[in-house]
């Protein structure tokens, strides 16, 4: 004869935990996150699974609350610029913070392709308002990259993409990028336009 296995309901495991793990498997999604919940509560993927599920209709959001998918579309595309530009993101950066947020479109190459996109329609020239409008074309881009400890730094040309200097250096000062500027200074023209 098969033994049976009694289940008990765990008592440590109350009423408000219950509904805590099941917002938090809803809302706050990240890779392995359910794995890690398991291990911690000592509970299968499964009960966590069916616990969401029960909890579901304490989470929904009220239906006026929905928003439009042109407006979570601007949300989105507002998060990639402000998480590249001033917290100055990776795109896998970008893509985890996108993914934390539930952002509508968060794959990478959604990120890489807008980007892009967004750099295009800016342009190259760059019109200043202070006093008489000035434009300035741009003639290189620099950026950096890092192998282990070290930084690369690496200039190139925008149209063609001709890598102007690239070098390995032990740490990005301001001085190194001073030095890597001034070796490429011959190679490039600033042309200003009043």
């Amino acid at each position: 004869m098969d033994s049976l296995k009694v289940f008990k309901r765990r008592s440590d495991l109350t009423p408000q935990r219950r509904m805590l793990l099941a917002y938090v498997v809803s809302y706050q999604k990240r890779s392995g996150q359910v794995s890690q919940l398991s291990r911690k509560h000592h509970v299968s993927r499964t009960f966590l699974y069916e616990n969401t599920k029960k909890h579901a209709s304490i989470y929904q959001t009220a239906p006026s609350c929905n928003v439009s998918k042109e407006a979570q579309i601007e949300s989105c595309q507002k998060s990639i610029l402000s998480y590249r530009l001033f917290g100055n993101c990776s795109l896998n950066a970008i893509q985890t913070l996108l993914e934390r947020d539930e952002a509508i479109n968060k794959s990478l190459g959604y990120v890489s392709e807008f980007l892009r996109d967004a750099g295009q329609a800016v342009g190259q020239d760059l019109n200043l308002s202070s006093g008489a409008h000035q434009t300035y074309q741009l003639v290189f881009a620099s950026d950096e990259i890092f192998f282990g400890d070290c930084a690369i730094l690496i200039t190139v040309e925008p149209l063609s993409l001709a890598i102007l200097r690239i070098e390995l250096v032990a740490h990005r000062t301001s001085e190194n990028w001073q030095e890597h500027w001034q070796s490429i200074a011959p190679l490039v023209q600033v042309s200003r336009s009043s």
